[in-house]
């Protein structure tokens, strides 16, 4: 479990450090996912993939 799969915003930062994750990066993406049930957008969006992966790995999120 080294590559990068799946849709960028449900990404964990253990996914974009490339060293490798575990089955844990799951929770990030219920996480996500549970954000979005509650606000209706994701935590996390920018127009380019290399500004989202920044803010994934700050963890810069706002929650109303």
């Amino acid at each position: 479990m080294s590559t990068q799969v799946g849709t960028p915003s449900y990404f964990a930062p253990e996914v974009l450090s490339g060293n490798g994750y575990n089955n844990s990066v799951d929770y990030w993406s219920i996480g996500v996912i549970l954000y979005i049930l509650l606000c209706g957008y994701p935590p996390f969006s920018e127009d380019s993939n290399e500004m989202l992966y920044e803010k994934i790995k700050r963890g810069e999120f706002e929650f109303p």
